[in-house]
């Protein structure tokens, strides 16, 4: 179970590392299955925590403290890529905020969305990354 888990992170670390510059949404499905079971509800969880984006999120979707299936967002703002390998995309704009969406159920991930921001992280792309996931899900 846990060599499934190290390897699934370590696949989506590696997309990551490799798409880090594009401004594209990497979804990543962990079963066929999940798109064929019906997800009733969600339990939030917001890291780090922020009341902002837990506000918006809970305008778009009634989440619940007791369900099985955690929605986790993460997000980071103020990224700085210090290499000097990515000087040409640096001249190009390097992004500097990225959003994640992970649908998990005991602590496997089934559900991935992950994309770079060019901005700090606003309500618009809470919303498309949301939408994005009940079009997929729910």
């Amino acid at each position: 179970m846990y060599s499934y888990i190290i390897k699934t992170l370590s696949f989506i670390g590696i997309l990551l590392f490799l798409n880090a510059c594009e401004d594209k949404a990497i979804i990543k499905t962990a079963t066929k299955k999940i798109q064929k079971e019906k997800i009733e509800c969600m339990k939030l969880i917001v890291f780090p925590p922020n009341e902002r984006i837990k506000k918006d999120l809970e305008t778009l979707y009634p989440f619940s403290n007791t369900c099985p299936f955690n929605l986790y967002i993460s997000y980071k703002s103020n990224i700085v890529c210090n290499s000097n390998q990515n000087s040409s995309t640096k001249a190009q704009g390097m992004p500097s905020a990225y959003l994640r969406l992970e649908l998990k159920k005991d602590k496997m991930l089934l559900y991935s969305y992950y994309i770079d921001l060019d901005e700090a992280l606003g309500t618009k792309q809470l919303e498309k990354g949301f939408s994005r996931l009940k079009k997929d899900l729910l």
